[in-house]
C-alpha cells in the first residue's frame, strides 16, 4: 500500500481518494476508519430495544437457534445469523472463532492453552470461549 499527502491551500476540506484495483476487506476497514463511523446494531432483552455500538460487543455467540451479543453488563438477542454479523462487522476488530462464536479481539483479557490442544479465550466480562481447531490457525494469523 502506498500513501501519498498532497497539500492544496485552496481546498476547504480534507479530501481522500482511494485508488485500488478492487474492493476488499482491507478497504472497506480503511473507509470505515476514516469516515469513524462505527456500527450500530439493535439488540432485544425481555421487552426493550437496545442500540449496540459494536465497540461494545464482547462476544456474539449463537445458543439455541438464536444468536446474542454480550456486552460488559448484558446479552442482547440479535435478528441476525452468524455469518451476516461476519460479513457486516468490522474485520480487523472481530474474528470467529468458532462455529458458535465471534469475538471482539479488542475485549479478550488472556488466552488459555489447554492439556488437549485447545485454546480458552476469557473476555473482559469474565465469559469464557473456545476457540475450535477448525478456526485456531486463522486465530493465530489474526493476533500475531
Amino acid at each position: 500500500m502506498k500513501i501519498k499527502v498532497n497539500v492544496d491551500t485552496s481546498l476547504d476540506d480534507i479530501v481522500v481518494k482511494i485508488s485500488t484495483p478492487s474492493m476488499s476487506d482491507e478497504i472497506d476497514t480503511i473507509i470505515r476508519k476514516l469516515s469513524k463511523n462505527s456500527l450500530i446494531l439493535t439488540g432485544i432483552n425481555g421487552e426493550k430495544t437496545y442500540l449496540i455500538n459494536e465497540n461494545e460487543i464482547q462476544v456474539i455467540y449463537s445458543e439455541n437457534k438464536k444468536v446474542y451479543a454480550s456486552t460488559e453488563d448484558m446479552n442482547l438477542k440479535l435478528n441476525y445469523r452468524l455469518y451476516e454479523l461476519e460479513d457486516i462487522l468490522d474485520k480487523s476488530k472481530f474474528i470467529r472463532v468458532s462455529n458458535s462464536a465471534i469475538i471482539n479481539i479488542y475485549q479478550v483479557d488472556n488466552f488459555e492453552a489447554t492439556i488437549n490442544g485447545m485454546v480458552t479465550i476469557h473476555l473482559k466480562n469474565g465469559m469464557k470461549e473456545y476457540i475450535s481447531r477448525r478456526y485456531l490457525k486463522k486465530v493465530k494469523e489474526f493476533i500475531s
